[in-house]
């Protein structure tokens, strides 16, 4: 399994991203199977503001996919996968 270390990220750097509220509820969206027009129906706005969410989150992380902002974010106890039945 790749952990945070491996692309990039020390504990000091990760202590460092400060998303917003709603960039850190877009990416845990994300992380449990939502798609961008699910996420925008349950935020109440537009699907284009999720891209926008999504990237300045991936831009403050300096991570390339949203795989790798779910990843560090989940390794740091940041964010919480739901489980699939």
């Amino acid at each position: 399994m790749i952990n945070a270390a491996q692309i990039g990220y020390s504990t000091s750097s990760i202590n460092k991203v400060n998303l917003s509220p709603r960039q850190h509820a877009v990416i845990q969206l994300r992380a449990n199977g939502f798609l961008n027009k699910q996420i925008a129906r349950e935020l109440g706005i537009q699907e284009c503001t999720v891209k926008e969410h999504v990237s300045i989150a991936l831009r403050k992380m300096r991570c390339k996919t949203v795989n790798q902002a779910i990843l560090v974010l989940a390794q740091t106890g940041e964010l919480t996968l739901s489980k699939l039945n």
